[in-house]
């Protein structure tokens, strides 16, 4: 059951059935890692009644708001050092460590509240359609964020926890956590889109498949994750390209934070991103 703040209201559909199951004819499956749409008679379309301006934000466990500057951040633990390769930046304990740089705490339905909060329109993850020349790939859409890691500052040999009460923290792009195997380099990008995960009906009870399946914020495509980049890879087809660097990161333990940003649309004139540097503590 999905227990929001009580304003964030589900209204779903049917279940989705297995897809690509041996009975089925080959030429009428969809493409690898690609969601048929229309298995769901009625998705779930989750929305936020309006709170008056003066209203404090919610309380969230592991999810702290900094409305007036425009993001929120989410209690994390590094746990990808030694992952053979990446398809997730954050997933929920339990669920991906085997594939992610960090875990969080807090839930992705609650994430996806605070993202409405925010003013960041939710999209939809990676899908298909059926066609009559075949399989149509719908991309991820979604209003986009900027993700980046909240690092404690070393104090007198000490590492402080990240929970504001440090002088000072690092703020890095989660692509400089990631290797790029085909280029050598970083990833190159810290904007990912708000793809919103999907709202399914299990027995009469709204289930939002992120919380079920832990899929925060993805590097590739699964079709569940809040989270996704504006990049067409599932977990079939990215190569296994992409890899931790531990050079790069705290040790696995390390408590950090993931800064989730609202950001304005790749089109706008804004100031340059910010590059990793130091900033004064919450």
């Amino acid at each position: 059951m999905i227990q929001l703040v009580g304003v964030l209201l589900f209204t779903a559909g049917m279940c989705m059935p297995m897809v690509g199951c041996a009975t089925q004819d080959r030429a009428d499956r969809p493409p690898t890692g690609v969601e048929p749409q229309g298995t769901v008679a009625t998705e779930a379309v989750p929305r936020v009644e309006a709170q008056k301006a003066e209203s404090p934000p919610p309380s969230l466990p592991g999810i702290t708001f900094n409305l007036e500057a425009g993001y929120v951040e989410l209690d994390a633990e590094v746990v990808g050092n030694h992952v053979d390769w990446l398809e997730l930046i954050a997933c929920t304990p339990n669920s991906r460590e085997h594939e992610t740089l960090v875990t969080v705490t807090a839930k992705p339905s609650d994430l996806h509240f605070a993202l409405l909060l925010l003013g960041v329109e939710p999209g939809r993850t990676q899908t298909g359609v059926r066609t009559d020349e075949g399989w149509k790939l719908l991309r991820a859409t979604g209003g986009g964020v900027f993700l980046d890691f909240v690092v404690p500052v070393k104090q007198d040999g000490e590492e402080e926890v990240a929970s504001g009460a440090t002088p000072e923290q690092r703020v890095v792009p989660v692509g400089e956590w990631v290797l790029d195997r085909l280029t050598g380099e970083p990833l190159n990008t810290r904007r990912w889109m708000f793809t919103g995960s999907r709202v399914m009906d299990d027995r009469g009870t709204p289930v939002y498949l992120a919380d079920v399946n832990g899929t925060v914020a993805s590097l590739v495509h699964f079709g569940d994750e809040t989270l996704g980049r504006d990049v067409t890879l599932t977990q079939d087809t990215d190569g296994q390209n992409l890899a931790p660097r531990p050079d790069a990161m705290p040790p696995d333990g390390t408590k950090v934070r993931l800064r989730v940003s609202k950001a304005p649309p790749p089109n706008a004139a804004r100031a340059p991103e910010p590059t990793p540097a130091s900033e004064s503590g919450s």
